[in-house]
């Protein structure tokens, strides 16, 4: 029971943290008038996304039923991680 609990809260945790970014760059979008890509190109937007789709495959890693989905999804989390990790050096 617990264990389903953690899963499930990590994927829904990177659900909702690639979803406050779009939106808070969609808010700033109408605010600055650029266009949506534009924004989301900014470093802060691409950390954020990195960052929400890591939390996402790491809870379908450990929510997974089959060895490989387990390493897909973990494969997948492994590499936003290194991206959210280069994004945040620069």
């Amino acid at each position: 029971m617990w264990w389903g609990l953690v899963h499930n809260a990590l994927w829904v945790s990177g659900l909702a943290v690639g979803l406050a970014a779009l939106s808070v760059a969609s808010y700033q979008v109408r605010l600055e008038e650029v266009r949506l890509r534009q924004k989301l190109n900014e470093p802060g937007f691409q950390l954020a996304v990195a960052t929400g789709a890591m939390l996402f495959c790491l809870g379908l890693c450990l929510g997974g039923r089959s060895w490989w989905e387990q390493a897909i999804w973990g494969l997948l989390a492994v590499v936003f991680a290194a991206l959210a990790i280069q994004i945040w050096r620069r």
